[in-house]
């Protein structure tokens, strides 16, 4: 593994919420808005998270019960 000298490794694309650009850097090149992963996470069968992730996209879901 080569040692780099900057303060974060280069890693994943990374994407500007703010005006959709996609780059490397931790910092959206056009406005400095901080840069978010457009990669979903990992799929894991016995996901321990799926019911809060549901409960965060659906709230709706939530009152019915």
């Amino acid at each position: 593994m080569r040692v780099h000298d900057r303060e974060e490794e280069v890693t994943m694309l990374k994407r500007c919420p703010k005006d959709g650009t996609y780059t490397l850097t931790a910092a959206c090149p056009k406005c400095s808005e901080k840069t978010l992963t457009p990669h979903p996470p990992k799929y894991s069968v016995p996901d321990k998270l799926a019911v809060y992730r549901r409960k965060a996209k659906y709230p709706e879901l939530e009152a019915t019960k």
